[in-house]
């Protein structure tokens, strides 16, 4: 199977994803599988802060960063998401932050 994608672009939203998860709780959780409608969907999961129900549309704009990240010493640009896929953010039972990113396979 493929994924029609752009490799760079889903490799910096991977990166970003799994740096914040690290950066803001100290650890991430990632989970891969193929599901039953032909896509493939990466799971990057974390129990730091989350983001604030205001800002989880907000966070999804380029270069956009939540207030606790506007500053140098913390750094970040935002997701850049143009990856061919879709991204969803959710506040995660227990607390923290779950992303979903929701990939359509090619034959």
């Amino acid at each position: 199977m493929r994924i029609a994608i752009r490799p760079h672009a889903l490799r910096r939203v991977l990166v970003n994803l799994t740096d914040n998860a690290l950066k803001f709780a100290g650890a991430a959780e990632l989970n891969v599988e193929t599901r039953s409608d032909g896509s493939l969907l990466i799971t990057v999961m974390n129990r730091g802060p989350g983001i604030a129900e205001e800002e989880l549309k907000q966070v999804m704009q380029p270069f956009y960063r939540v207030k606790n990240s506007r500053n140098r010493s913390t750094g970040g640009t935002g997701l850049g998401l143009a990856i061919g896929g879709a991204l969803t953010l959710s506040h995660r039972e227990g607390g923290g932050l779950c992303a979903e990113l929701k990939l359509v396979l090619r034959n």
